[in-house]
């Protein structure tokens, strides 16, 4: 019954318990009920059956004395008939009581032949009591007296022995009922204690097994989620039962299992990421189930996001890494470029001074020659060769213009090589995205020196070439003034004429060749600014290098995940 109620509904182990204790209560009730009702009915038939026939033999009894009295004293008051005619009327009365008291003797006394022998004595007395009324109506009331005394008083006497013994056997049966009632009532009594008893013992029994089988559970729950709210997980559920508190205690059993696992599963993989493994995987997916299933979710993307984020640092690395190669190869060329332009520049600047000198010179000598033109006569034969030494130097000064223009295409072709390599430098550094930010400022640095270089080289170009034309201009007067120099002889007015022009077209010749060198000494000057900075440009592209390849060796610390 103890396991049996332990594996009930925690409803249906109250109900029972309670049925129990109000079975046993009802049964004491109903025991109680039964035990009244049998001394009910006791007590019904004692009133009815032997208080009656006791009660009846008695009456009847009363009457047969009262009727035998009454006879009597009629036989005794011949003189008085009025005392007669009441004696008369009473005797009738007794006599129509002794009928009704028989007949209830008929029905309801138990002993059939005590009646028989009363109805056969009562025949008997009746036929003597009417003989005896027969005398004494007659007036004889000495032969009413004789006959009252030898046969009415017999009968009489004959009918109030079996009325006596009606007595005693109602006596007895009466006796016999109340002992009887009053046994039941003592069984009665015993039975309701013995109930109420039981019920009580019962109903503590149930009560204690009952507090036991609800508290014992319900405290050995109480300390486990306790020491669950305090973190504590190493907890021993023992309760096993079929009722609701079994359920509890099972799924709570289930939860801390469940909540054993899925810890040290969130912990791998949490240690697995803070030591760089990022190609791990749950090695219990099956137990993030309903609401632990996004703790799942998160680390799935925690892990994809990291892992992600550093592929893309990775390959993002790797192009900066190239990227910076290639700058370094290209600020390396670019420096290479801007040393041989600073050797050009330098190689023309040697000539334009030579060029500068020489014209300093012819203007000094045309000068000479306007202040000595009117001695020209004398002198004509060396005017002629100075003037073919002009004509020879003319010719070299327009050979050296044709080099400036080699060299000026030259530092051009390195300025738009520069601009296209600081165009992709820029590139690459915005592809390198936040760690090129200092790479694109150097690029665009390399781009405006670049751009001054080509802008530099157009005004010497524009200059060269109005040397080359004023060179041109210079060496056509010049073979003028060679082959008018046969004609100085003749006209000496022309040819001082000549010479005066001559001497203004030198002074052009020299004022421009000032400026071609100054325009070369700022060439020259943006020049060793790109080298400089070119030089600078490779010392950072290697510095970004070697900063990419640290990033590289970081990244590699990391076990990424490897892609579909």
């Amino acid at each position: 019954m103890k396991k049996k109620l332990l594996n009930y509904k925690i409803g249906k182990k109250l109900t029972t318990s309670f049925n129990i204790v109000i079975a046993c209560f009802t049964l004491t009730i109903l025991v109680s009920i039964f035990g009244l009702f049998l001394i009910g009915n006791n007590l019904n038939y004692f009133y009815k059956t032997p208080y009656r026939n006791n009660l009846a033999q008695y009456q009847y009894r009363r009457d047969v004395h009262s009727v035998m009295k009454n006879i009597l004293w009629i036989t005794n008051l011949s003189d008085d008939p009025n005392k007669i005619s009441q004696l008369r009327e009473e005797i009738d009365k007794n006599m129509a009581d002794q009928e009704v008291q028989l007949d209830f003797l008929n029905k309801n006394f138990a002993d059939k032949d005590l009646l028989t022998e009363l109805n056969t004595a009562m025949e008997a007395n009746k036929e003597a009591r009417t003989r005896v009324l027969e005398y004494v109506d007659a007036g004889d009331f000495e032969q009413a007296f004789r006959s009252f005394n030898e046969d009415y008083s017999v009968k009489a006497n004959e009918v109030l022995n079996i009325l006596s013994k009606i007595g005693d056997y109602a006596e007895e049966d009466v006796s016999s009922t109340y002992n009887q009632a009053n046994i039941i009532k003592v069984i009665i009594i015993i039975i309701a204690f013995l109930t109420s008893v039981a019920a009580i013992l019962i109903a503590l029994t149930i009560g204690k097994l009952l507090t036991k089988q609800l508290t014992t559970p319900i405290l050995e729950l109480e300390n486990v989620t306790k020491s669950i709210a305090e973190g504590d997980l190493k907890v021993d559920i023992t309760y096993e039962s079929k009722d609701e508190l079994g359920s509890l205690a099972t799924n709570l059993k289930k939860m801390v299992v469940m909540i054993q696992r899925i810890i040290p599963d969130i912990e791998y993989c949490l240690v697995e990421m803070g030591n760089g493994n990022f190609a791990i995987k749950s090695q219990n997916t099956d137990l993030y189930i309903g609401d632990y299933l996004p703790i799942l979710l998160a680390m799935r993307s925690i892990k994809a996001t990291l892992s992600e984020s550093l592929s893309q640092i990775r390959d993002a690395s790797a192009q900066v890494n190239s990227g910076a190669l290639n700058m370094s190869q290209g600020a390396q060329n670019l420096a290479e470029g801007a040393t041989e332009q600073a050797s050009s520049i330098e190689e023309l600047t040697a000539t334009i001074e030579d060029v500068t000198e020489q014209t300093t010179k012819d203007a000094q000598k045309a000068e000479v020659a306007e202040s000595n033109a009117k001695i020209i006569n004398t002198k004509a034969d060396q005017s002629k060769s100075y003037m073919e030494n002009m004509v020879i130097s003319m010719e070299k000064i327009s050979g050296l213009s044709a080099q400036i223009e080699v060299i000026i295409n030259t530092i051009d072709g390195i300025a738009s090589q520069t601009n296209l390599l600081s165009l992709n430098a820029s590139i690459e550094a915005a592809r390198a995205g936040e760690a090129g930010r200092g790479f694109a400022v150097v690029a665009a640095e390399i781009g405006k020196l670049a751009s001054e270089s080509a802008r530099a080289a157009q005004t010497t170009r524009m200059l060269i070439e109005s040397t080359v034309h004023e060179v041109e201009s210079g060496s056509r007067t010049v073979k003028e003034t060679s082959e008018s120099l046969n004609d100085v002889l003749s006209n000496l007015d022309e040819i001082i004429s000549s010479i005066h022009e001559q001497v203004e077209s030198s002074q052009k010749q020299s004022v421009t060749m000032n400026e071609i060198q100054s325009a070369i000494e700022q060439i020259s000057s943006v020049i060793q600014s790109t080298s400089a900075t070119a030089e600078e440009s490779s010392a950072i592209s290697e510095e970004l290098f070697a900063q990419c390849e640290s990033l590289d060796s970081l990244i590699d610390q990391f076990k990424l995940e490897k892609k579909n």
